[in-house]
């Protein structure tokens, strides 16, 4: 890994360039063969086997509700719970499982290419005198 642009970690130079460590995606590399084992798994189970992922829902009034709170005191002995299928995000889930943050992970390889794309712009541009 190439780039970690936080100025709170330290820079080390590489050669020539300054080497950026990006902390998300060290941890998803550390976590890379153990995640893309249990995501084949689960991808074999869902488009192979046919599995589906379920929860359970409170519901009243033929709503969903998140909470007890959001129903009439009254009205509360008419929830009930109902199965509801759920599609089966795997990324989003193994990121979830392994603790990693998919929109500050992005933003680091966004901030990443950003930085490439200047170094080579700077590496590019003619020498002025």
């Amino acid at each position: 890994m190439l780039f970690r642009l936080f100025p709170s970690h330290d820079m080390v130079k590489w050669r020539g360039m300054i080497k950026y460590e990006l902390p998300r995606t060290r941890k998803l590399k550390a976590v890379q063969k153990e995640s893309q084992a249990i995501g084949g798994f689960l991808e074999w189970l869902t488009c192979t086997k046919g599995i589906r992922t379920a929860r359970y829902v409170k519901v009243w009034n033929d709503e969903i509700v998140e909470s007890e709170e959001d129903v009439p005191e009254e009205n509360r002995d008419e929830i009930y719970n109902q199965l509801i299928t759920e599609n089966l995000d795997i990324n989003k889930i193994l990121a979830e499982y392994y603790g990693i943050d998919l929109n500050k992970l992005e933003q680091e390889k966004r901030a990443m290419l950003e930085e490439l794309r200047r170094m080579n712009s700077k590496q590019d541009s003619p020498v002025h005198d």
